[in-house]
């Protein structure tokens, strides 16, 4: 739900000439659209951070983890109220 299979081609033709590999990735729970943001972060080189409710489907971690990253998994919030229009 966070992008499409166009979205993802679009994104793996416009980065392809300048070297990057781009690499859809599928999350447990992801229902409604999101931000990628609210999912899986990349916070600075070979370390990323996963929603401890939207996980990716096993599997998907594996090119991270193979090439030396660490996944953290996010801290559960201070506040259980979800803000209005969340």
């Amino acid at each position: 739900m966070s992008t499409n299979e166009a979205g993802v081609n679009w994104v793996q033709r416009e980065l392809k000439p300048f070297g990057f590999r781009v690499h859809p990735m599928r999350f447990i729970n992801d229902t409604t659209p999101n931000h990628i943001d609210a999912t899986f972060v990349l916070l600075r080189p070979y370390l990323a951070m996963r929603n401890p409710y939207r996980p990716p489907y096993p599997g998907y971690e594996d090119i991270f983890i193979k090439n030396g990253w660490k996944i953290i998994t996010a801290p559960e919030p201070t506040h259980k109220q979800v803000p209005t229009f969340s």
